[in-house]
């Protein structure tokens, strides 16, 4: 009988390995081996294919904290069976080189990340590495939940958010990883505030940061809409929300006026305007959380 159930369980184990990894959701994509961790958040497949692992960010370049998020991607992932998986775009578009400036100007723009920087063939997946017992590990989620990165979701790739952020709300708790350095602490709008002149006045030459705080104000009309933090929006936090984003926002998240009176955690890029200006494109940059 004992041998039988052994039997029974091997094949049960055989059966579930079998089965792959857990995409529900997601449309199967490529498959390979991992034969190279770029940084934190991208890798290269051994048949060349680059990957972005979409709906994180790891610290890059130089920034505190990249070395350790590269190596624990490593740890991760090198050389192990790997699937990819989609829940939106699929292919990062390449960024449009720049012509170099010839006269005075504004300072020049911060170095542009990996994914900017990338080349055209590269994917924007989920990615799943199979571990030598044979399970298979949704590396976003284990990256996160480790504290080598943070949740960064794109308008067009939205794909388990809610897992996304339930994992690093996990690390956050816990200050695992990058949460346990103050360059990557959730900022108060007051600490924000105090940030402010160090930002540049473009949001998409500013940092990505995560901003808390209660919305006061909305102000909303169909080419723009503005959030605000406090009485006066040219001097406080500011989460905009410009052009086509808008009413893309209203066909499929909630109501700007909705956010009124809530206090939110919000996620992009941030520049100066008289204070901090959070610009996003798509409702799951904001979280609402709960009343105190």
């Amino acid at each position: 009988m004992r041998r039988l159930q052994m039997i029974a369980a091997a094949l049960m184990i055989g059966a579930l390995t079998a089965c792959g990894p857990q995409t529900e959701g997601l449309a199967d994509g490529e498959q390979g081996r991992v034969a190279e961790v770029a940084d934190g958040d991208t890798v290269v497949l051994d048949t060349g294919l680059r990957v972005t692992l979409t709906g994180i960010e790891a610290p890059y370049g130089q920034a505190p904290f990249a070395r350790e998020a590269r190596a624990g991607l490593e740890r991760l992932v090198l050389h192990r069976p790997a699937r990819l998986a989609y829940g939106g775009t699929r292919r990062l578009a390449p960024r449009a080189p720049q012509t170099p400036a010839v006269a005075a100007g504004p300072a020049p723009a911060a170095a542009a990340s990996p994914e900017e920087a990338a080349p055209a063939e590269t994917a924007l997946a989920q990615l799943f590495v199979q571990s030598e017992g044979g399970r298979w590990i949704w590396v976003q989620q284990a990256m996160l939940v480790e504290g080598f990165a943070r949740v960064r979701t794109r308008k067009e790739n939205v794909a388990r958010a809610d897992e996304l952020l339930a994992a690093e709300a996990q690390a956050r708790r816990e200050r695992r990883g990058l949460w346990a350095l103050a360059d990557y602490r959730v900022l108060t709008a007051e600490a924000a505030l105090a940030r402010a002149e160090s930002l540049p006045n473009r949001c998409n030459q500013g940092p990505f940061l995560i901003i808390e705080g209660r919305v006061r104000q909305v102000s909303a009309n169909d080419e723009r809409v503005y959030l605000n933090f406090g009485e006066d929006y040219r001097s406080d936090v500011t989460i905009g929300v410009y052009g086509q984003n808008v009413s893309d926002w209203s066909a499929r998240g909630p109501a700007f006026a909705s956010y009124e009176g809530q206090r939110v955690r919000v996620r992009g890029r941030t520049a100066n305007r008289g204070g901090p200006l959070v610009c996003v494109d798509h409702p799951e940059q904001i979280e609402v959380l709960a009343q105190s």
